[in-house]
């Protein structure tokens, strides 16, 4: 049976006199690939924020890993997730320092820290640019050594916005293959919030639509054979 990894139950999120998410109920396992589309302002970054720990949401119940997360558990909960927006921002000095960065967070001496920044950097196809100055990579470069530097935190879930919105043709095929290879892994999760239909398509086993911050239309492939829909905010099979 696949283990539940997030339950929002009645979860909102109000900026101002706003509701720019209102989601009754929804259940994403651990070890999938999801797919979340919708248009501009639908609530797709928000409900990432969200599931990344990053903003708590104004009303509802948010569950990890069967565990109710409240506002003070956030942080902790918050290690086994990153978020890679869809401007990655990317510190100062070489891209090796960036994928290293996380590693010495956790504790690798120097030649580990390399030697596994290396690794990850020749996963995602940037070996060559190990020195250069990672402000300075392409889009496509970016992304790729975002993900680099994610895989090195070892977190669980992957929340991808919008990752193949500002690259070019050959970087975002690149880049689908990297996330394609990388949803091989059974212990990884990710969640990718994207107008792409054909890299969600392709990728994904279920596919989340957003209207208007709420959730309109669920459709499992592989995990569940129904699709499921939300009618006056109840979700029907």
């Amino acid at each position: 049976m696949t283990k539940s990894l997030y339950d929002l139950e009645a979860v909102t999120q109000v900026y101002g006199a706003r509701t720019v998410l209102s989601i009754q109920k929804l259940k994403l396992a651990a070890g999938q690939i999801y797919g979340v589309m919708g248009r501009n302002g639908s609530g797709k970054t928000t409900l990432l924020k969200i599931l990344a720990f990053l903003e708590p949401p104004a009303s509802g119940q948010l569950f990890f890993q069967d565990r109710l997360v409240t506002p003070k558990e956030m942080a902790d909960c918050r290690s086994k997730v990153v978020w890679s927006p869809q401007f990655p921002v990317m510190f100062s000095g070489s891209l090796l320092y960036n994928v290293e960065y996380p590693l010495k967070i956790k504790g690798l001496n120097s030649a580990q820290r390399r030697e596994k920044a290396l690794e990850l950097l020749s996963m995602v196809g940037l070996s060559a640019l190990a020195a250069a100055p990672a402000p300075k990579l392409s889009g496509g470069e970016a992304q790729r050594g975002s993900l680099a530097r994610a895989l090195a935190t070892g977190a669980e879930v992957l929340l991808l916005d919008e990752p193949t919105a500002n690259v070019d043709k050959a970087a975002r095929e690149d880049l689908v293959n990297l996330i394609e290879r990388l949803s091989q892994d059974p212990r990884l999760t990710i969640i990718i919030a994207t107008h792409d239909q054909a890299m969600e398509e392709r990728l994904c086993q279920t596919r989340l639509r957003l209207e208007d911050g709420q959730l309109v239309a669920e459709e499992a492939r592989d995990i569940f054979e129904a699709q499921l829909f939300l009618k006056d905010g109840q979700l029907l099979a």
